[in-house]
């Protein structure tokens, strides 16, 4: 079954980092979050990767609801994968997250 969902990609807490190497890491965390949501299919449709807020933190999300097959299995894989990449890069003081809301269900 397919449904209709908001989803975001999000890393928070980047300053974290130690403060020599956050400019490095920052631009390593974005380019490897576009590499993650274009093997996912899901960059070119219309998501935005960007850093935002006052703490900077990293989010990839969609512009419009993306229809996907099988979230009930997707989304707790693809937020593994999405919390081991962030991880390997930023290590564990990093705090990433995949945000999903299905628009459909709302009254």
């Amino acid at each position: 079954m397919s449904v209709n969902v908001d989803i975001s990609f999000e890393i928070h807490n980047i300053a974290a980092i130690h403060e020599d190497e956050t400019e490095v890491k920052r631009n390593e965390i974005y380019e490897a979050a576009k590499k993650f949501l274009t093997e996912e299919g899901i960059l070119d449709q219309d998501m935005i990767v960007d850093f935002l807020g006052q703490e900077g933190y990293l989010a990839g999300y969609t512009t419009y609801p993306l229809i996907i097959s099988r979230s009930y299995v997707w989304v707790p894989d693809v937020t593994k994968r999405w919390e081991e990449m962030a991880k390997s890069i930023l290590g564990e003081s990093c705090q990433p997250k995949v945000v999903v809301d299905y628009p459909d269900e709302e009254y």
